[in-house]
């Protein structure tokens, strides 16, 4: 595994955010951060079920760009239809599969406590919940992003592959 160095101006265009809560920091004046490098997501796994849809391929049509899954298998993805935190059984083996970091962030935006409240007043806050990677997982051994939504009742830990796209022009 090596290790490289990149400027948080950079990260930015990338992540939407990298400035500390509570600093006044520019963006670009920050200092640099120290990244991993986690290599390429594995192409060519092998292919798994695409729950209700058929069997997934996991081909991806470029390097760093999405699994392109069907209509159907996108349907039919991991609590694609959970509308609370509590109906999310998510793991690092099983993540929510959605397209794009974009599409993940709305969706830990959308999902509220069981009391109906929401742990996140906007996507900012939504995105300053990421705790990190935690390295390759899910069906297609994509990097798998780990969300934190503190609510009432409990504080639930939300895996996401933000690689996984029926429309891959969708992809951000």
């Amino acid at each position: 595994m090596s290790t490289r160095v990149v400027l948080c101006s950079f990260t930015l265009a990338i992540l939407c955010a990298c400035k500390p809560e509570g600093t006044t920091e520019s963006p670009d004046t920050a200092p640099a951060v120290v990244v991993e490098d986690q290599g390429t997501p594995t192409s060519t796994p092998p292919a798994d079920e695409g729950g209700d849809g058929g069997p997934l391929s996991c081909e991806r049509p470029a390097d760093f760009g999405p699994v392109v899954v069907s209509a159907e298998q996108y349907a039919h993805r991991l609590a694609a239809g959970a509308t609370k935190f509590s109906e999310v059984a998510s793991t690092k083996e099983q993540p929510l599969e959605e397209c794009g970091i974009r599409a993940g962030i709305e969706r830990m935006a959308a999902l509220t406590c069981d009391d109906g409240s929401s742990p996140f007043k906007s996507l900012q806050e939504a995105h300053s919940s990421r705790a990190g990677n935690v390295g390759g997982g899910g069906r297609c051994g994509s990097i798998i992003d780990l969300y934190q939504a503190k609510c009432p009742e409990a504080t639930y830990d939300i895996y996401i592959d933000g690689y996984i796209c029926a429309d891959p022009q969708m992809f951000e």
